[in-house]
């Protein structure tokens, strides 16, 4: 009598190999763009807070009295970057109290560079406003001439296409 030997095959074949791998990178080509964006707007809504807490403090500081001086935030976009400082203007600093906060190079600022805030009164040297844009949307940090600083995210920026 003879036995009928079949042969289980114990593995994967070259096609479903091929496929399992096509598949992974169908779905990294189109996670990555979407997880990328999601950073990009992630990072500009934190150093945009982070901007918005900056302003606050320099006004606070300065209706206090603290360190018997005005304070201000410095928007250095040549050098990607933000300083919280003490003195009338950011010429004029104490340098030994700046706190620096670095924002990524895909971050750029446009608009007013310099927001001083006047010893007690807490009102500002100067009102404006400036832009925050990471390239895919703009967020917007306001200072009033009384002071009001106000934080708006996602903005649409006139005359841009």
């Amino acid at each position: 009598m003879r036995k009928n030997k079949t042969k289980v095959s114990k593995g994967f074949t070259l096609i479903e190999t091929l496929i399992s791998v096509v598949l992974i990178i169908l779905v990294f080509a189109i996670g990555m763009p979407v997880s990328v964006n999601f950073y990009k707007s992630f990072i500009l809504q934190s150093a945009t807070e982070t901007a918005f807490n900056s302003l606050k403090k320099a006004r606070l500081d300065s209706q206090i009295g603290n360190l018997d001086s005005g304070f201000g935030v410095y928007f250095d976009n040549n050098n990607h970057r933000f300083i919280y400082f003490k003195g009338q203007s950011y010429a004029s600093r104490d340098q030994n109290y700046d706190q620096v906060y670095d924002v990524p190079q895909f971050i750029s600022f446009s608009g007013s560079s310099e927001f001083g805030f006047q010893k007690i009164t807490g009102k500002p040297n100067t009102d404006g406003e400036v832009f925050m844009t990471n390239g895919l949307s703009t967020n917007s940090l306001k200072v009033e001439a009384n002071g009001k600083i106000s934080f708006q995210k996602n903005i649409a920026i006139v005359g841009s296409e």
